[in-house]
């Protein structure tokens, strides 16, 4: 099956003839970039995707609109490879988001920028922001820097962060579908911030003092 958009190429489906996958496949193409408004958006998107691309640019520069061009496109290649898990690519719109991202992750980032965000990793830059940003090495790049993450989280699914829903059990029996589970439940809203911090930094000390706080 090719999913055709208009002025793109074809974009194959690989997965399984099941409804539910397709109907996420064609999603996931008709908008292949998350756009991130507010920071509620950033620790809801942070918390659903635990490997991620975050992009920030200029759009009052020509080469930085192609770039962005790139960036969509680069996008919808990986959907196409690896359509059952993707990394999710997502643009920043808002200067308060940085902050935000940079305090956590306590860096700073040059704009405009493009960061593979991944679960107890330190976020990394694009290297090819001046030269070279094309297509295929953002792809490349993206699929090579990846790793798998050792942790699943189950969370609700289209829904904010700041809301702290709970989780159906639908939710929860796909998850348990495909492999052997070690399962542990965390009710309260303080974990999942615990979670947003962990997938940011990644650091033993400050999850230690975290862990402590919470049974205090």
């Amino acid at each position: 099956m090719y999913l055709y958009i208009k002025g793109t190429r074809g974009y194959q489906y690989f997965g399984p003839s099941i409804t539910l996958n397709i109907i996420e496949f064609i999603e996931k193409i008709r908008m292949p970039i998350i756009r991130l408004t507010n920071e509620n958006e950033f620790l809801d998107f942070t918390v659903q995707h635990e490997s991620h691309v975050l992009a920030h640019f200029d759009f009052s520069n020509n080469v930085q609109r192609q770039h962005y061009s790139f960036f969509v496109q680069a996008a919808l290649k990986h959907i196409e490879y690896d359509n059952e898990h993707p990394i999710r690519f997502a643009l920043i719109l808002n200067e308060s988001i940085i902050e935000k991202f940079s305090q956590l992750s306590n860096s700073t980032f040059p704009k405009p920028f493009v960061i593979l965000n991944q679960f107890n990793s330190p976020p990394q830059m694009f290297p090819h922001m001046t030269y070279n940003f094309t297509t295929e090495n953002l792809f490349q790049w993206v699929a090579n820097e990846y790793k798998k993450p050792c942790v699943s989280w189950i969370v609700p699914k289209n829904r904010y962060y700041s809301r702290s829903p709970s989780i159906d059990k639908a939710t929860v029996f796909d998850a348990l579908t495909d492999h052997d589970n070690l399962l542990i439940f965390f009710t309260s809203n303080k974990l999942d911030e615990l979670k947003v911090s962990l997938l940011v930094f990644g650091s033993s000390e400050f999850i230690h003092d975290e862990l402590q706080m919470i049974k205090a």
